[in-house]
């Protein structure tokens, strides 16, 4: 769906997948939640010696920059230098992409990360929080 955005000259589309899923989650929560992992994170390059490690072949992943103390990635045991590959079997390339991941039904649920840990695949369990509202 195309709309006129800010000026008589510029449109925003938004795609009709993410609009039926908004009005699902206001339909059933009655507002759009938001999940909070507790992680600071960076795009990077997955080296060619790693890529065969990995399911699917991964060639970018999500750095860890940091870690928030008492955090949902805190508690799931993710530590700095660790490389996010996949939420729930969906790869994460960029932090656009984790953000989207974040929301709705994963809050409160247990969810599978998997990561690059010193150059090993590892699956971790973590419990996506609600992102408190300010």
């Amino acid at each position: 769906m195309a709309t006129p955005a800010l000026s008589k000259h510029s449109t925003i589309a938004i795609p009709v997948t993410t609009i039926q899923r908004v009005i699902a989650e206001l339909h059933t929560e009655g507002r759009i939640r938001l999940g909070y992992l507790g992680v600071g994170v960076q795009p990077v390059a997955i080296p060619a010696s790693l890529q065969s490690k990995i399911p699917g072949g991964a060639e970018t992943g999500l750095i860890l920059l940091s870690v928030v103390s008492n955090s949902p990635a805190d508690d799931a045991g993710l530590q700095v230098g660790d490389i996010l590959l996949a939420l729930d079997d969906q790869k994460l390339d960029d932090s656009d992409q984790l953000q989207m991941l974040l929301r709705g039904h994963h809050i409160g649920k247990p969810s599978e990360l998997f990561i690059l840990r010193g150059g090993e695949p590892l699956k971790l369990t973590v419990v996506i929080q609600e992102a408190e509202r300010k």
